[in-house]
């Protein structure tokens, strides 16, 4: 495994001070990163590490800790599995929130997820469930009209 530069970069001061380099892609890495978000290497920043490159006055957020990394699996508000392919931290609405760019292997197949999107495991049958009873309505509204059409065309 490539090891981490750490402090190689005064950092990029956008919305993350990023003074690490990815030893194996060399993509900047925020101060307090558990894993790069470009090809998911784990980073091995300690609580200490981060705290030794804090900007001032700044302590270590854990929301900076993906819950997922590329290669774990993720469920949409569908119950449908994908593939973590990266994870990008993002602000959204003056908030850090994690985006899941998201694929099936061996498909062109494609999403992106943000973090309240992705259900868990466990919460993914019964979100398949209330998908299924939801699409059952909706074809039986539509088979109801069109019944409802080709009555009237008869009279």
């Amino acid at each position: 495994m490539e090891k981490l530069q750490k402090g190689v970069y005064p950092g990029l001061r956008s919305t993350y001070t990023t003074p690490h380099v990815c030893g194996k892609c060399l993509e900047h890495i925020a101060w307090d990163w558990s894993f790069c978000p470009e090809c998911g290497t784990p980073t091995g920043i300690t609580e200490d590490d981060a705290k030794a490159f804090a900007p001032a006055g700044q302590e270590p957020l854990p929301e900076y800790v993906a819950p997922y990394a590329p290669g774990n699996t993720v469920y949409d508000r569908f119950g449908d599995a994908w593939v973590v392919d990266v994870a990008e931290l993002r602000e959204y609405e003056d908030k850090p929130h994690w985006l899941f760019r998201c694929g099936h292997p061996g498909t062109e197949d494609y999403c992106a997820l943000y973090d309240w999107e992705v259900v868990t495991e466990a919460d993914a049958p019964a979100a398949r469930e209330k998908e299924r009873e939801r699409i059952a309505r909706i074809h039986a509204a539509v088979a109801a009209m069109e019944g409802g059409e080709h009555n009237a065309e008869q009279r």
